[in-house]
C-alpha cells in the first residue's frame, strides 16, 4: 500500500487500504457498512441497474457461471431465486401499515366526531 503526503493531508489509496486489511477484520468492517442506508443504496442500485448513479460497479463475470464468484453474481443469483419471498415481505409490511393507519384514522375520526347530548 502506497500513502504519499501533500501539503498537510495524507492520501492513501482507499481500494489498497482495503486489500490490506485482515480479513477477518474486513469482514467486521464490511458488516458495519452494510447497515449504512448509503451503502444499502448504492448496492441496490447495482443489483437492479447494475451501475450506482455515480457509474460505479462491483466486478462481475461477463456471463452467469454455475456458481457466482463475484458478489453482484452472487447477489443477482439470490435475489433471482428470493424474489418473491422478499416481495410477499414487503407486501404484507404495506399492509401492515395500511391496516395500522386506516385504525388511527378511525380512532382520530370519532374522537373528533360531535358527542349528542341527553338532557
Amino acid at each position: 500500500m502506497k500513502a504519499t503526503i501533500e501539503g498537510d493531508t495524507l492520501q492513501i489509496r482507499l481500494l489498497e487500504l482495503i486489500e490490506a486489511i485482515d480479513p477477518d477484520q474486513l469482514r467486521l468492517f464490511a458488516d458495519s457498512l452494510a447497515c449504512s442506508n448509503d451503502v444499502i443504496r448504492y448496492v441496490t442500485q447495482q443489483i437492479l441497474d447494475k451501475w450506482t448513479e455515480n457509474t460505479s460497479h462491483g466486478m462481475t463475470n461477463y456471463t452467469a457461471q454455475a456458481e457466482p464468484t463475484t458478489g453482484l453474481d452472487w447477489a443477482w443469483r439470490q435475489v433471482s431465486k428470493r424474489s418473491l419471498d422478499v416481495a410477499q415481505r414487503e407486501i404484507e409490511r404495506l399492509e401492515d401499515a395500511l391496516r395500522k393507519a386506516k385504525k388511527e384514522n378511525a380512532e382520530l375520526i370519532e374522537k373528533l366526531r360531535p358527542r349528542s347530548v341527553h338532557p
